[in-house]
């Protein structure tokens, strides 16, 4: 069986709105509990396809055959450090997606002179974890929301 061609789209526009809400849809139990339990990800993002939030974020999707199969975004890019989200669609995880999109959203803080990224995530979330860590972040401790706090510092920051 062929892999589907992925293609990384930089900064969805509203035209994405229908995919996008199917790409929430489609969550299963375990990433809406990590990701999106009580649905502020998925406000986020109706939010900046409104161009509300489009100064404040940057959001990229990854589509394959016409779906979106992973999203990732960087929030208060106003700042020196701004924080990073990421979902894989139930089908499209364990084929290093994750990793081609942490690495976009890497690109563009360092292309940017940012001093790095911040990510929170849940302390049950061990598959992010490992990814997380894969890509170069380094867990700090539990943040006061009770989350896993990382951070990835970028090659100007060192």
């Amino acid at each position: 069986m062929q892999t589907p061609a992925i293609r990384l789209v930089r900064k969805h526009d509203p035209a994405d709105l229908a995919l996008m809400e199917a790409f929430f849809d489609q969550m299963g139990v375990e990433t809406r509990a990590f990701f999106n339990r009580t649905d502020g990800n998925r406000r986020f993002m109706r939010a900046s396809l409104a161009d509300k939030a489009s100064e404040q974020a940057i959001h990229w999707i990854a589509e394959s055959d016409g779906k979106v199969a992973g999203y990732v975004f960087l929030t208060q890019i106003d700042t020196g450090i701004p924080w990073l989200g990421i979902a894989v669609a139930e089908g499209m995880k364990g084929r290093h997606l994750g990793e081609a999109l942490i690495a976009t959203a890497k690109d563009y803080a360092a292309a940017q002179g940012k001093g790095g990224i911040m990510l929170m995530t849940h302390v049950a979330n061990i598959r992010a974890q490992g990814l997380y860590e894969k890509c170069g972040f380094e867990r700090l401790g539990m943040h006061k929301y009770g989350e896993v706090l990382y951070y990835w510092r970028t090659t100007a920051a060192k």
